[in-house]
């Protein structure tokens, strides 16, 4: 009986003991790593680290990482291209490095083990690895391209992207606008925004972005539609003059914008008409009526016509009397041609505007004319005056006179003949008579020629009487 107690008090504390190696292993074994890999969320693509630590490594136990109960290196050598693995030895730290993390990769749990004789003595915790998914760079897609839009039927443009967690945001463009759309739909994992709109003319040509963009993912891409295709009828007006007269001829002018083109233009009026009295020209866009007042009160009209249909414009004809018109032309002109009622007058309003600008510029000449004559009588009768360096003023000649000391010469170098002459400017009163020649006496020249061993020189000697 006591050796039964004994047997059973052994295999209690054999099952405890195995019990708390379980829960140890359980829990990581933090103990035994200084330390241990941690969770780690990354985008799409980018890299990823795991670091581990064991306290002690002896030489005959190496550390291998496992992915979801998996070995992906054993010591220094990976078995697979996708990780690799940096040790310090020196601290006994294993670093796993996921170069470029795929999305198959996402919720996967990778913890470090010390193995011995291929058992694990000891793994520690496991940690996770999430992965914030990317759509691919085709993303976002915009549909239809091209297509051709009957005004005003309705048009739905798809965006599409690929449904991703986290998920990113669809919003539709038109310039610097946000348009209004229903929330986005998951469709066949992909995420689907729809914009509807009637089609009006005023979308022909227009084009409309789609914005895919995530502030947790860092990303911003587009794609856009465009230029959108609207056919619609033609939209027409007339224009008419402000005033259609008594006696003056008018002209109407039927503007349409259509698309496509249009096609036919036609003018018709209410009253019976005959060909003399009016005219179209410019291929139907112009109507010339003679003699509008036979038209008083009578509407015309202009249709326009293309393929999406035919639509059509008027305009009710209002002649002026020629009373109603000249009235105000009568009163201007009494007022011109009577003098007395003028120079009675002092109302200031009843002067013209062309009146106060002539007056103002007659004004103006006279001023400019005043200030230009003193000027120009200081230029015409002032002396120049000459100044040394001291300041003082140096008398000019008023008579200038020409001696004859002409002297021909000879260029040694050249040997052709030259003119040289000197020119004296003499002071003489005003008074003198200076008719006579006489004044200088004709100077006697002798030509030397004097030989050097490198040419002639000639010298010229002068007697002054």
């Amino acid at each position: 009986m006591e050796q039964l107690l004994i047997l059973y008090k052994n295999v209690n504390i054999i099952s405890i003991a195995k019990l708390c190696f379980v829960l140890f292993t359980i829990n990581g074994g933090e103990a035994d790593f200084t330390i241990v890999p941690n969770d780690q969320r990354v985008k799409e693509g980018e890299q990823a680290l795991f670091v581990c630590a064991p306290m002690t490594l002896p030489e005959t136990q190496v550390v291998v990482w496992k992915q979801n109960d998996r070995i992906i290196t054993n010591d220094e050598k990976s078995m697979d291209d996708e990780f690799t693995i940096r040790i310090d030895r020196n601290i006994h730290q294993y670093t796993l490095v996921i170069r470029r993390t795929k999305r198959s990769f996402d919720n996967s749990k990778f913890m470090c083990c010390v193995v011995e004789n291929e058992e694990d003595l000891v793994c520690s915790r496991e940690a996770n690895l999430n992965i914030n998914q990317v759509p691919a760079n085709q993303y976002p897609e915009c549909s239809p391209k091209t297509e051709v839009y009957k005004s005003p039927n309705e048009v739905t443009l798809k965006c599409i992207s690929e449904l991703t967690e986290p998920r990113v945001k669809l919003e539709w463009w038109s310039g610097s606008r946000r348009l209004t759309s229903r929330p986005a739909q998951e469709e066949q994992n992909q995420l689907v925004l729809r914009y509807t709109f009637k089609a009006k003319p005023e979308h022909d040509g227009q084009f409309l972005r789609c914005s895919l963009y995530s502030l947790e993912l860092d990303i911003q891409r587009n794609c856009s539609v465009g230029p959108i295709n609207v056919q619609f009828p033609p939209r027409v007006s007339i224009q008419a003059p402000n005033e259609v007269l008594v006696g003056r001829e008018a002209v109407f002018i039927c503007s349409a914008i259509s698309k496509p083109r249009s096609k036919a233009y036609e003018w018709t009026l209410d009253r019976p008409s005959t060909n003399d009295e009016y005219r179209v020209e410019s291929s139907g866009f112009v109507l010339r009526i003679y003699n509008p007042e036979k038209f008083n009160n009578t509407f015309i009209r202009c249709s326009v016509s293309n393929s999406e249909g035919k639509v059509t414009a008027h305009f009710l004809i209002n002649v002026k009397k020629k009373t109603d018109t000249l009235l105000p032309t009568q009163n201007l002109t009494r007022k011109i041609v009577s003098t007395d009622n003028f120079s009675q007058s002092s109302n200031p309003d009843e002067m013209t505007i062309a009146m106060i600008l002539a007056i103002t510029g007659s004004c103006s000449f006279i001023i400019v004319l005043l200030m230009l004559i003193p000027l120009c009588m200081v230029r015409l009768f002032s002396q120049k005056v000459t100044m040394d360096a001291s300041g003082r003023i140096i008398a000019q000649p008023d008579v200038y006179f020409e001696p004859k000391d002409t002297i021909l010469t000879n260029e040694p170098t050249l040997h052709d003949t030259v003119t040289w002459r000197r020119n004296v400017g003499i002071q003489v009163p005003v008074d003198l008579e200076c008719g006579s020649e006489s004044m200088y006496a004709e100077v006697e020249t002798e030509i030397y020629t004097k030989n050097l061993s490198n040419g002639s020189i000639y010298v010229a000697k002068s007697t002054h009487v």
